[in-house]
């Protein structure tokens, strides 16, 4: 697929989750399985590169027993948590 002439690569499914830690600062990444290509062409992804793909990563987590980022968390209706 093509955004803004650059070529942007679908998640077919997430397979594993790693901490990196530098320092103070803590990110997950995650080993994204990408649509169209072999499972030795998969790579780790920080999690601020899966914007587009909520429901996959969600599920990841979900079935793993872990939390979403914060970003993600929906107020309910109201607004107040």
């Amino acid at each position: 697929m093509l955004v803004a002439d650059v070529p942007e690569f679908e998640v077919e499914d997430i397979l594993d989750v790693r901490m990196i830690n530098r320092g103070r600062h803590r990110r997950r990444d995650f080993l994204v399985k990408w649509q169209g290509y072999g499972i030795f062409d998969s790579t780790w992804e920080p999690e601020s590169n899966l914007t587009n793909c909520p429901d996959i990563l969600s599920n990841f987590l979900h079935c793993r027993g872990l939390f979403l980022p914060l970003r993600t968390v929906v107020e309910p209706e109201g607004g107040v948590m």
